[in-house]
């Protein structure tokens, strides 16, 4: 009959897992670069959701649909 012509997912694809361990790892370093930049637990928050928002729009754009 008629099939798909989009694939099937093959499953985990890892990104949830990349996600989760750049997370943790940005809040990780977030605190590091906190004390050792002397700013803010606000600025420090700050400083890692625009590293993370920077990285979250390159990827969107790298996997982006042409």
């Amino acid at each position: 009959m008629m099939t798909s012509l989009r694939p099937e997912p093959r499953g985990f694809s890892g990104r949830p897992l990349i996600a989760l361990v750049f997370a943790v790892g940005a809040g990780i370093l977030g605190s590091y670069a906190g004390s050792w930049l002397h700013v803010n637990d606000v600025a420090a928050s700050a400083l890692v959701m625009i590293a993370v928002g920077a990285v979250a729009y390159l990827w969107y754009r790298a996997e982006k649909p042409k």
